[in-house]
């Protein structure tokens, strides 16, 4: 029976190329996602190991223990473990540095990470490219401030002005903190590939001139990078520091050797990247269930179709046993086909990937490392999901007689007992699902629970839970609903011969639709499920950002160059401004603060306000100060014998308490020049970039003295939207093995039909009119169920989402119906692409040609 096994593959491998295909997709999402993951841990230990790749043993001092709180103790701290480390008889060289992060003022390259280095710059990890190392004034540069140096206009070496913090060189500095100073730049270093770095550009230093700028400030961390004398074993030197340092009492130092230190910090990273391995073999595991019900389904078709077959193998004297072993055995040698071509297109897609992706991105830190386990895996599971999808089949064609195998064969329908059964199971899940949805949605609100986070966490799961059995339920009675739900949407297409034919023919066969449908579903619901929530997040955080930046611009300025009505009148007039208005913090005392329930209280123009803050934000009139956080607990506010009364809750939104100018005036207010600004009305859709670039010209201002609001909206939607397209595009790879299955058994469904098309076209019907019933067909088989699950995913994920950001400020739920109509379309249009061809075949073929085929 195995030669007869492999015959029929080779005489059937037409039929069987979507199951492979399948498979190969399967396989490769697994064989990836293993290669993914070893190769993401040998870049992460390729990055980390950055800074002392060139060393033997390394010290690390991150607080002195006993010394803190006591500057003059730490110092002797660090004293001693300069001399324990440096007095070592087998340490031959050493270097020691300190990283810290800084600002470039001005140039707008901040933040910045800064290594400032004492002794041998060769045993510092990061290698220098070109020029000099630092010495006194001058500094070195990591390459990608060079790069952003390249096409200026000053051929002279790259200046930057380097400050400890961004406001150093503004209106409130730290006695103790130098001043910013320029230094010129001579050398150029690799870029950083470590995690620590947070990929901030680099700045080189001298140790010495870095602690004599102020730009060390702080607990003191250095680092020590040791390099042995030839024969010295660092393990036996690590075990003589530790004991020189516990002897000395100092606490807060780490000894070890680079690989140690390296070890340590992929343990701290490892928890991480379980996390994710686990989440993406989760959806190995869906794309696998997904594949085993296509397959099944493909291996019942071409079961159907090899019926007279079979029965002629019983007839010969085939045992039970031996169609089943040969049914498996074709499953088996299909599933290892497809599984040696997903195994290496997995292989080929990592390493090629990452390896285009590191050329584009200029990036050293990729590194690919092959997974010897992804074989076997890859190809236990390519067997695992053809025998599994092989057994229902193979058990269906073994308790065949001979004479049974030639009549036609009983479907499971609606009246019948299995599919009362399967009916009855799949509502009594929906309505358990139901319930769990309902406790989940209205439980804080009915039961006596506090609505925190915790309580929404539980609910949430409950609800999730609830959708998950529905879902199930779904599933169970889509063989059903599937096939009543094409063949309704048929009948809007029964006037015309083509229509009418495809409407009968999608529902011929209720099983092989209701399982075509079925895993179609699986993706479609998902994908669905996931924009709705996604959008819906999108939205809410939208509202959030608004609530809490809801002036779209503010202007700071510093003390020595405060803006005067020209400056409010060149903000007002810039392009992408609509509006802009110039306030200044009233000048109150602790006491009359205390009294408004306000955390701050601004003098400003009200009908100028009015242009710019939002409309739901109210603002006050004469004699009154609002709008306060909450109306009912705020007090009056007396000033030079007037009641100045609280007025209006801002909702949500972020607003300060205003007072309006006249009302300032006629009391005598005094202001306050710290802290002036100016807010502004921008453009709708305006792009942040731009609107930055055009406030601080009009107000002669850096863009580090700018707030926009847009610039939060753009990175938190950049953040969604590329989780959105990460998690779609996982759940893509299960539709595609759905749109694999729906479009083989529709080629297979046309190939089983060359006699009956054969007769159709003999009766009459022309070549365009057999075309467009095949086409039609394909549409409502795949067009209704997408539909279907367009909603139900719709459904779920509205359930999901609304569970999810209850205690959210500005939730939110948004069908996201461009999104949702791109995936139908997307599904419908895959579809009918994979049936031009057989369609086209079918109506090349003459009447004789088709009535001759057995």
């Amino acid at each position: 029976m195995n030669t007869i096994a492999r015959a029929n593959v080779r005489a059937y491998l037409r039929r069987y190329i979507a199951v492979i295909l399948a498979v190969t997709i399967g396989v490769a999402f697994l064989s990836a996602v293993m290669n993914f993951s070893t190769s993401s841990k040998a870049s992460l230990a390729n990055s980390q190991g950055q800074v002392y790749s060139q060393s033997d043993v390394v010290v690390q001092v991150k607080d002195t223990g006993k010394s803190q709180g006591d500057p003059e103790k730490a110092a002797q701290g660090l004293e001693q473990i300069d001399k324990i480390v440096t007095s070592n008889g087998s340490v031959a060289d050493h270097a020691m540095y300190q990283s810290a992060m800084i600002f470039s003022l001005g140039g707008g390259y901040d933040p910045l990470t800064l290594y400032a280095v004492k002794g041998d710059w060769s045993l510092f990890g990061f290698k220098k490219l070109e020029g000099e190392f630092p010495d006194g004034k001058s500094i070195g540069i990591s390459k990608e401030i060079k790069q952003r140096f390249k096409g200026s206009q000053d051929s002279s070496a790259p200046a930057l002005t380097l400050g400890y913090s961004p406001d150093s060189d503004g209106q409130e500095q730290d006695p103790e903190e130098a001043k910013p100073q320029k230094y010129e730049a001579n050398g150029v270093f690799e870029d950083s590939m470590m995690i620590d770095d947070l990929g901030l550009p680099l700045v080189f230093m001298d140790y010495k001139q870095a602690e004599a700028s102020g730009l060390l400030m702080g607990s003191p961390e250095p680092v020590y990078l040791l390099k042995l004398t030839p024969g010295s074993n660092p393990d036996e030197i690590v075990r003589q520091i530790k004991t020189a340092v516990q002897k000395a009492g100092i606490e807060g130092v780490t000894v070890a050797t680079p690989e140690q230190l390296l070890e340590q910090s992929m343990e701290n990273i490892g928890s991480s990247m379980v996390f994710l391995t686990v989440a993406l073999f989760a959806f190995v595991l869906l794309s696998a269930v997904v594949c085993v019900l296509v397959t099944s389904n493909t291996f019942t078709v071409v079961l159907a179709q090899r019926t007279r077959e079979l029965a002629l193998l019983r007839t010969i004297g085939a045992s039970s046993k031996q169609i089943k072993s040969m049914m498996r055995t074709e499953g088996l040698l299909v599933g290892l086909i497809g599984g040696v071509v997903g195994v290496a297109l997995g292989i080929a897609l990592i390493a090629g990937g990452g390896s285009i992706m590191a050329w584009v991105t200029k990036s050293s830190t990729f590194q690919f490392a092959f997974n010897w386990w992804s074989i076997p895996a890859g190809m236990v599971l390519a067997v695992v999901m053809t025998l599994l999808a092989s057994i229902r089949p193979a058990k269906k064609a073994s308790s065949l007689s001979p004479i049974a195998a030639l009549q036609p064969q009983q479907t499971v329908t609606v009246g019948s007992r299995k599919g009362k059964k399967r009916i009855t199971t799949g509502v009594l899940l929906i309505l358990l699902g139901a319930v769990f949805i309902g406790i989940g949605m209205a439980g804080p609100a009915v039961l006596p629970v506090e609505d925190d986070a915790d309580t929404a966490a539980v609910f949430f799961l409950v609800v999730f839970l609830g959708c998950v059995l529905a879902f199930l339920g779904l599933l169970v009675v889509a063989t059903f609903l599937v096939p009543f739900l094409v063949g309704q949407a048929g009948k809007l297409f029964a006037g015309k011969p083509a229509g009418k034919l495809a409407g009968l023919n999608a529902v011929r066969h209720p099983a092989r639709t209701g399982a075509v449908g079925s895993a179609l579903m699986i993706g479609v619901v998902l994908v669905a499920a996931c924009l709705t929530g996604m959008f819906s997040l999108r939205a809410t955080m939208n509202n959030m950002i608004s609530n809490q930046f809801p002036i779209d611009a503010k202007v700071y300025f510093e003390e020595d160059k405060l803006p005067t009505d020209k400056t409010l009148e060149n903000v007002a007039k810039a392009n992408e401004v609509e509006a802009a208005v110039l306030v200044k913090p009233a000048k109150l005392t602790e006491d009359q603060m205390a009294e408004t329930s306000c955390s701050a209280l601004y003098v400003g123009d009200v009908e100028a306000l009015k242009k710019v803050v939002p409309s739901n934000v109210p603002l006050p009139g004469a004699n009154e100060f609002g709008p306060v956080g909450k109306l009912e607990e705020a007090l009056p506010l007396k000033i030079k014998g007037t009641t100045l009364k609280p007025h209006g809750t801002a909702s949500r939104a972020a607003v300060p308490c205003m007072i309006d100018i006249q009302t300032a005036q006629k009391l005598n207010i005094e202001t306050l020049d710290e802290q002036t600004q100016i807010w502004a009305k921008l453009d709708e859709d305006v792009k942040p970039t731009t609107a930055s670039e055009v406030i601080a010209n009009a107000a002669h201002v850096t863009p580090q003295n700018l707030e926009l609001a847009a610039q939060e909206k753009e990175a938190y939607d950049a953040t969604i939207m590329t989780f959105t397209l990460i998690v779609v595009g996982l759940f893509g790879v299960a539709v595609l093995i759905a749109l694999v299955g729906v479009s083989n058994t529709l080629t297979l469904s046309i190939l089983e039909r060359t006699r009956e098309n054969a007769l159709l076209r003999a009766l009459g019907l022309t070549r365009k009119q057999l075309r467009s019933m095949l086409f039609l067909e394909a549409f409502l088989i795949a067009g209704i169920t997408a539909l279907a699950a367009v909603f139900f995913g719709t459904l779920f994920g509205y359930f999901g989402s609304t569970a999810l950001l209850r205690l959210m400020d500005g939730a939110e739920f948004t069908i996201p119906w461009i999104p949702l109509f791109i995936l139908w379309v997307a599904t419908v249009a895959i579809t009918m692409l994979a049936t031009v061809l057989p369609a086209r075949r079918a109506a090349k073929i003459t009447p004789v040609e088709g009535l001759a085929v057995e």
